[in-house]
């Protein structure tokens, strides 16, 4: 419409061109951040220019609303209907992703062997995982669709994240040190993460509201852990412990505004 509109004025030629230069200057330079206006300004030039080298730009402006329209009408089902859907799932897959990868490094470091190797891939491993968390985070709140109090828990739910990414990996450094717990009371660490670990994700992967009894249950993982003066390495997982926890509750009230993925498999 609007370069019908231009070529209706019959503009002559020089300020064409100068305006023509302008206006591709101006579309590549907001593609990124407007890419809808960017392609306005294209067509614009495309007609233009067609108009100029064989006067036929009026009969292509017929054609490329016809193809725009169509596109505007798949874009608008895409909103509606596939990206809140496809971003929320990609959200939820990553988000277990993360935890699966902060229960092999925790997994490996209170184990007995501590290899340098093993521990760095552990270490990268969680902060890629933690990194595709973010950004499909980022990409959601960009995406049209979204309920913007699921967007907020589900923020705050990857801050928590971020928290035990840092305690993984000052307890990797710690690891390295050969600075570790008892074998027993590793293993008692172990397993209250472990069982934290797995209810954040059966939690993520559920869709109905959480139950008073699973918060409690999850508050108490951690009643056999001593609760004396901790050393450095223990200190870290408490307050994995306490990040866990407060996840799992997110979680338990983020899924009311959660959009469907209807595409993503409830994994076991």
């Amino acid at each position: 419409m609007i370069a019908g509109l231009t070529l209706h004025f019959h503009v002559p030629e020089g300020y064409t061109l100068t305006a023509m230069l302008i206006i591709t200057l101006l579309s590549y330079l907001i593609i990124r951040k407007s890419y809808g206006w960017a392609m306005v300004g294209f067509t614009v030039t495309a007609v233009y220019t067609l108009q100029l080298l064989t006067l036929n730009g009026e009969q292509f402006i017929v054609a490329r609303l016809i193809d725009t329209l169509i596109g505007c009408l798949i874009a608008f089902g895409g909103m509606v209907w596939l990206w809140p859907q496809w971003q929320s799932g990609l959200l939820r897959k990553n988000a277990h992703d993360a935890l699966e990868a902060d229960q092999e490094a925790i997994r490996l470091i209170l184990s007995d062997d501590h290899q340098a190797p093993a521990l760095a891939y552990r270490r990268m491993r969680v902060n890629q995982a933690h990194n595709s968390l973010y950004n499909s985070l980022n990409q959601a709140m960009q995406e049209p669709g979204f309920n913007s109090q699921y967007l907020d828990d589900m923020k705050l739910w990857v801050t928590h994240s971020q928290f035990i990414v840092e305690h993984i990996n000052a307890m990797t450094t710690l690891a390295r040190e050969h600075n570790m717990l008892t074998p027993d009371l590793a293993r008692r660490y172990l397993e209250s993460c472990e069982i934290a670990l797995q209810r954040c994700q059966q939690r993520l992967d559920t869709d109905g509201p959480g139950s008073a009894g699973e918060v409690n249950i999850m508050e108490s993982q951690d009643a056999d852990v001593p609760r004396g003066p901790l050393s450095t390495m223990e200190q870290h997982l408490q307050r994995i412990l306490d990040h866990l926890n407060t996840m799992h509750t997110i979680s338990s009230v983020a899924w009311r505004q959660r959009p469907p993925s209807r595409h993503l498999a409830t994994r076991n």
